[in-house]
């Protein structure tokens, strides 16, 4: 997707419903890991809905995901490791 293409998903109001690759997108998320969450780790991605036989997510449920989400514990750990590993190597200043 182009910028200008995300930037209007962006501006869409909290009611409107995306594609899954679109939300994907909004999220910064692989595709395939958004249906991952959907389908084997209930509760832990965005809400959804389905529109006859079809998966869409509303603006809201994905902005309300994006803000609320914690990262999840090892992950937080990996990153604070990988945090000090490059500031370790970073001269000091002063």
């Amino acid at each position: 997707m182009t910028p200008e293409e995300i930037a209007r998903l962006h501006a869409l109001p909290d009611n409107a419903l995306v594609t899954p690759a679109e939300a994907a997108e909004v999220l910064r998320l692989q595709l395939n890991t958004l249906n991952f969450y959907r389908c084997n780790r209930p509760g832990y991605g965005p809400k959804f809905v389905r529109v006859g036989s079809r998966i869409r997510y509303a603006m809201g449920a994905l902005r309300e995901y994006a803000t609320y989400k914690e990262m999840p514990a090892a992950l937080r750990r990996k990153a604070a490791l990988a945090l000090a590993a490059r500031l370790a190597k970073e001269p000091s200043h002063g």
